[in-house]
């Protein structure tokens, strides 16, 4: 099995990054990612180049070795193709997992992300 680095990186506008921290360690989900990057410390939000590249250089990825999985088309999915990274974007009003662009796809629901890893 490959070893995925799992990171997030988050717009946050309305509170601080620790707020968020804080709600992904009560519901026992920050033990799953790897990083966490959020715009008020990397001073850079989606859809700037700066903010998909911190992690990537923080981990030493190339962009065409990252996927980055958002549910804003604008911010999250244009923004990670801009960078030349795969992209997936989280549309409830999706269909069946679709492949929308050479290294992008949209999908329904995270439940379809392992339909998305298997074609990468």
């Amino acid at each position: 099995h490959e070893r995925y680095i799992i990171t997030t990186t988050g717009n946050v506008m309305f509170w601080p990054s620790s707020y968020t921290r804080l709600i992904l360690e009560k519901f026992g989900l920050a033990d799953y990612i790897t990083k966490q990057f959020y715009s008020d410390e990397i001073k850079a939000y989606k859809p700037m180049r700066e903010a998909f590249l911190a992690p990537l250089n923080y981990f030493n990825v190339s962009p065409n070795e990252a996927l980055h999985i958002g549910d804003t088309k604008a911010e999250d999915f244009e923004g990670a193709l801009a960078v030349g990274m795969y992209a997936c974007w989280v549309n409830p009003a999706a269909g069946k997992i679709e492949k929308i662009h050479q290294r992008g796809f949209v999908v329904r629901s995270i439940k379809d992300l392992l339909g998305v890893l298997s074609q990468l």
